[in-house]
């Protein structure tokens, strides 16, 4: 399956579960599938990695070209796609959280990855919903799914990953 394709098939079961979810969602036993919950409760795929997949990278860029899409490297390890969603979830993430008109939420799709200490990388992979705030700042909102997860540790193992 084209990376492109996947993207879409990963995004927009996403954005309607998260306007459906009712109440917080950074309570890591909702997180089905997600190995870890990093310090801010974000539910995480981890995965270790010999060295950087850099095809990983170039697919992900590739993939996150439309025009609602838009491709962020933050530094060399850790790069990420957002990507506007349809206006029904729009406008339900929108008023369920307190966001805004004059910046949309957006679904994120984040790839990290860290040293480890023994000469490898470790991935800290990320779905979620990133919903700016009337006040300021923003609110990110995960869904879990673990149809998402599965696809997510398939596409991370034909990449050279390994799952954590």
């Amino acid at each position: 399956m084209p990376l492109r394709r996947f993207f879409v098939l990963l995004l927009l079961p996403f954005a309607a579960a998260c306007v459906e979810t009712t109440g917080g969602t950074h309570d890591s036993t909702q997180h089905v599938g997600r190995s870890w919950v990093d310090s801010t409760g974000m539910p995480t795929l981890r995965a270790h990695y010999d060295r950087f997949p850099t095809g990983l990278a170039l697919a992900a860029r590739a993939a996150c070209g439309d025009p609602a899409e838009t491709f962020i490297t933050h530094s060399d390890l850790w790069f990420e796609c957002q990507s506007l969603m349809p206006p029904e979830p729009t406008a339900g993430l929108i008023l369920k959280y307190d966001g805004t008109m004059d910046d949309l939420p957006k679904l994120v799709i984040s790839f990290r990855f860290s040293p480890t200490s023994t000469g490898g990388l470790t991935l800290h992979q990320q779905n979620y919903a990133l919903v700016p705030q009337r006040g300021g700042g923003a609110v990110r909102i995960a869904q879990p799914s673990a149809r998402i997860d599965a696809t997510m540790r398939a596409l991370i193992r034909k990449s050279g990953g390994t799952p954590i």
